[in-house]
This record gives structure tokens, C-alpha cells and sequence, in this order.
């Protein structure tokens, strides 16, 4: 059995092109929708969403990796930067340099060579069977690098396909002796920056294929196994990245909800009562709010809770819902 990377000209994908297409149609739309969403928050709001997102991105990737011990007690202000900064610099030209720099702060580790001996890589798959993997000779990889730097430094390529292929390819290729899944989830992140125009980020996608993990190592190894058809793995990375998008959206329009509430209501006086609940049912808009239940929650009488409610309603904060039964229920007015 032949590697994808023994065929002659290995990096000339093959993949069916209609379907990718639709795929990446729907990625990019999804990703549209996060970012005009994210546009409506004020600037606080977004630097912490950032910072969370790429707090979150470096953790999970980490624990794909099984590295997470290195950073479980407290992730390095040099790691942060090194994410943080490299997106920042999204549309700067990707250099060997940059990566050299790059893997040595993610490792915390010198490494100022390329990988100088040969690897097998085993994994275990979801059937419990066992796939191997060996990796490119040491001497082909500064060649291969060189090749990569230029097709993805390339700015008219769909750069959400880059990110795609770009993980791919470095985790085959890779390059080095510690670290290259990290790297090129970092890598394939900075290609997913360039395809939005925004250094911002709001989701994690080493967040997403951490709740995959196993389907991901089973896809890269069958991939990496196969005659260059990439078909399976731009699929199921799609896949993944909508899945972040879609969980980052349902959290920040959520956010969006609370922070335009609050803000078309900033000159309303609540009391600390008043404001834990409509936070709470802010959170939860499902939440069935009853004079007993607001008693319940604020360890009050059932009087106090009723001249509580009556108060937003009187303030157009509050409508009763129209449902039957012996305990009227209330929400926050649409």
C-alpha cells in the first residue's frame, strides 16, 4: 500500500468539485451570519469574545494533542501572544521563518531544523482497530515546505479550502519533531481569518473537532492512506467548521439579546430581584416564570414576588403568556 505522499505530484488534489463547492457555499454563509452578528455587539463585548474564543482554541487544541498537562495549570502569556499575533498578521506572507517561531513557542521547546528522522505514527480507530502512518523521508521535507509556502501565500485561492488543504498538508507532511497537529490547526486558522477579512476570532474550530476527535484522526489516516481523493476530509472539515460557526452564533446572538434588552432599557430602574430574573430569563426564554417560581428563586414572599411582577409589567417589561391553567405565567415582552 502506497501513502498519498509516495504518488508523484501528491499535492494535486482530487475531490468532486460540485459538492465541495455547494459545501464551502454554506460555510461561507454561515460564517457571513457570525460576523454581522458579531458587528452588532459594542467593543467590549467583542475583544472579550475574542479572547475567550482563542483562550478556547488553544486548550482544545492542546488536548487533541494530549499536551494539555503542559498547559493545565496556566496557558503562558507567550502562547496567547503567539496565537493572538499571528492572526493579527493574517495577510502576512507565511515564511519559514514565521512557522520555525511559531512551533517553537507553542512547544516551548528549541527546534531549529526541520524533523531529521523517519516516523510511524500509529492510531487506534473507533472500531478499535489500529491504522499506521509513515510519515515523508526527512530529506524531501525542506522541498516540500518550500512548495507549501508558495501555494499558500497564494491570495486567489478560496481561502476556506486552504484552510482545509493546509491542515491536511502539514499534518503529512509534517515537518516536525513535536507539534504539528497544533501547528497546523494554528496554521489552518490563520487561512480561516484570511477568508473572513477579520482578525477577530469568535469560534474554535479545535474546539469542534475535539467533540470528533476520533472521526478526525480516522479521516486524516484513511486520507493520508488514500490515492490523493480528498473528497471524505473536505467534507467532514466543512462540516466542522459550520458546526463551530453555528455553536459560536447560538451563544453570541444570545449575547446580542441580552446586550440590546439592556441597553433599550438602561434608563428603567430594576431592583436586584428584578434584575436576577429578567437575566435569568434572558438566558432561558423557555423558563416558565410564575408568581411562585419568582418566590422560589429569590427566597421571598409571594407577595413581595407578585409586586415585583406587577411593577415590569406596569413598565412594559413583562406580558402575561396566554396559557391555561390556575397559575398565570409571564415573559419578557417581544
Amino acid at each position: 500500500m502506497l501513502f498519498i505522499h509516495e504518488y508523484p505530484d501528491w499535492t494535486q488534489f482530487r475531490y468532486n468539485s460540485k459538492l465541495i463547492s455547494k459545501v464551502l457555499g454554506e460555510t461561507r454563509m454561515k460564517q457571513g451570519r457570525l460576523l454581522g452578528s458579531m458587528e452588532a455587539l459594542n467593543s467590549d463585548l467583542i475583544k472579550t469574545a475574542n479572547y475567550a474564543a482563542i483562550k478556547k482554541e488553544i486548550e482544545s487544541s492542546f488536548k487533541i494533542d494530549n499536551r494539555f498537562q503542559e498547559i493545565q495549570e496556566e496557558i503562558t502569556q507567550n502562547i496567547i501572544e503567539t496565537y493572538t499575533s499571528s492572526i493579527k498578521n493574517f495577510n502576512a506572507p507565511l515564511t519559514e521563518e514565521t512557522l520555525f517561531k511559531i512551533q517553537q513557542n507553542i512547544c516551548q521547546m528549541p527546534s531549529r531544523k526541520w524533523r531529521q528522522d523517519p516516523m510511524l505514527i500509529t492510531t487506534q480507530n473507533e472500531d478499535g482497530s489500529f491504522a499506521n502512518y509513515k510519515t515523508i523521508a526527512p530529506e524531501r521535507i525542506s522541498q516540500e515546505m518550500n512548495l507549501f509556502f508558495q501555494w499558500f501565500n497564494d491570495p486567489s485561492k478560496d481561502q476556506v479550502l486552504v484552510a482545509a488543504l493546509a491542515h491536511f498538508r502539514l499534518v503529512t507532511i509534517h515537518p516536525f519533531p513535536r507539534g504539528n497537529g497544533r501547528v497546523a490547526r494554528l496554521i489552518s486558522d490563520i487561512a480561516l481569518a484570511k477568508s473572513e477579512d477579520s482578525s477577530n476570532r469568535y469560534y474554535s474550530m479545535s474546539s469542534a473537532i475535539l467533540n470528533d476527535k476520533e472521526k478526525y484522526m480516522e479521516i486524516l489516516r484513511r486520507t493520508q492512506s488514500g490515492d490523493g481523493d480528498l473528497t471524505e476530509w473536505l467534507l467532514w472539515f466543512t462540516q466542522t467548521l459550520q458546526n463551530a460557526v453555528s455553536e459560536s452564533l447560538h451563544v453570541y446572538q444570545k449575547i446580542l439579546k441580552q446586550s440590546q434588552f439592556w441597553n433599550a432599557h438602561s434608563h428603567v430602574l430594576f431592583n436586584d430581584r428584578q434584575k436576577y430574573m429578567l437575566h435569568l430569563l434572558l438566558d432561558n426564554s423557555n423558563e416558565k416564570l410564575t408568581t411562585s417560581y419568582w418566590a422560589k428563586i429569590n427566597q421571598c414572599s409571594a407577595d413581595t414576588a407578585l409586586r415585583d411582577i406587577q411593577d415590569l409589567l406596569s413598565k412594559n417589561i413583562l406580558e402575561k403568556e396566554s396559557s391555561k391553567g390556575r397559575s398565570t405565567s409571564y415573559r419578557i415582552k417581544k
